[in-house]
Formats: structure tokens, sequence, C-alpha cells
């Protein structure tokens, strides 16, 4: 069986003076950047109590997300913006978060190269 190559990045995921420095997967497919609610509870937030959205995974199968803003800083390019997150304890059992359109790709410009197991991001 040939490997699988993901696209990841690593990111610090941060607020209120608390961070948590995590590799994220770059995901066309997702509409939000995912968290698993662990991180949530590293940072001290009380994902419980935010806004919820519900969102579905492979499959179709419904889900409820609990929605916070933070501040994500992608390393390799030294860059930190605002955005809000869905923190979820159904990501938990993922082996890496996710970096969807709404907060992630509405900032960068990324281009893939699967073929070379290639991919660039480049401020917008």
């Amino acid at each position: 069986m040939e490997e699988i190559w993901w696209p990841v990045v690593e990111v610090t995921l941060a607020r209120s003076g608390r961070g948590v420095r995590v590799k994220a997967l770059v995901d066309t497919g997702a509409a939000f950047c995912f968290f698993p609610a662990q991180y949530a509870d590293a940072l001290g937030l009380d994902w419980r109590s935010a806004p919820q959205v519900p969102y579905f995974g492979v499959g179709g199968t419904q889900y409820t997300g609990h929605v916070l803003e933070v501040s994500l800083h992608l390393v390799a390019a030294k860059y930190t913006w605002p955005t809000k997150v869905v923190f979820s304890p159904t990501m938990n059992a993922l082996p890496l978060p996710l970096l969807g359109h709404i907060g992630f790709f509405d900032h960068f410009e990324v281009r893939f190269k699967s073929a070379q197991r290639e991919f660039r991001v480049f401020l917008k």
C-alpha cells in the first residue's frame, strides 16, 4: 500500500495569554477550522457555554461544535490572525485539527502539488 501524504502545518492556537502549538491538516473539504475540545480545555476556555453550530462529517453524520474567537499563528510564516474556531469533543478522536475555508483559506492562498507531495501557503 502506498503511503498517504497529508498537507500539514504547525500552528499555535491562543487566547487570553495561553497558547497550544499543534500540527494541523490543511483541509479543502472543511468549511471551518475544527479543533478538538481538549485544546479549548488546555486554553482554559468554557467551550460548553459557547454558541453551538451543527456540522456534518464524512458520511453525512451530523455533529455539534461550539464556536469561540481565538488567535491562530502560522509558525512558518510568523503570521497571527484572529478567527472563529469550532471546538468539538468529536474531534478528540481524530489525529489532527482541521484548517478550513473560514478561518484559514480566507487568509491565505494555498497551492498544492500533490503528485510531488508539496504545498505552499502565501499571505493574501
